[in-house]
């Protein structure tokens, strides 16, 4: 644990930091670059993870637009044929082809939003 004069020391090293005309910095344009990819980055790694977490509902989803299914009770039908060979069945057809795929069409969908509102918002001022 640290002292309540080193803290007071390390906040007022950071306040200096913060100011300070010397601290590096990017060009306006370049920051703005580097953001975009940065948050199209996240919102890449956000989707692909989502999409997997949600295979199970999409399996059910596929099983329940076949033929597979039929009568009543489709969706207790889908869901079995989901689960039918283990809880991690809907999993299996996950390959890093499909991760690949999932991060991509993310990322990039959230580099047009990102893009588009930028150039909007610029017309708009």
């Amino acid at each position: 644990m640290s002292s309540p004069s080193l803290e007071k020391q390390r906040h007022r090293t950071d306040e200096l930091a913060a100011t300070s005309p010397h601290r590096p910095s990017l060009p306006s344009e370049l920051e703005d670059s580097v953001l975009v990819a940065y948050r199209s980055t996240g919102l890449g790694v956000f989707g692909a993870v989502m999409r997997f977490a949600g295979m199970p509902l999409e399996k059910i989803a596929l099983f329940m637009n076949s033929s597979l299914v039929n009568g009543s009770n489709q969706f207790r039908q889908a869901v079995k044929l989901t689960f039918e060979k283990g809880m991690l069945a809907p999993y299996r057809v996950v390959t890093s082809a499909s991760l690949v795929a999932w991060f991509m069409q993310y990322s990039v969908m959230g580099l047009a939003f990102q893009a588009f509102d930028h150039a909007l918002s610029k017309v708009v001022r």
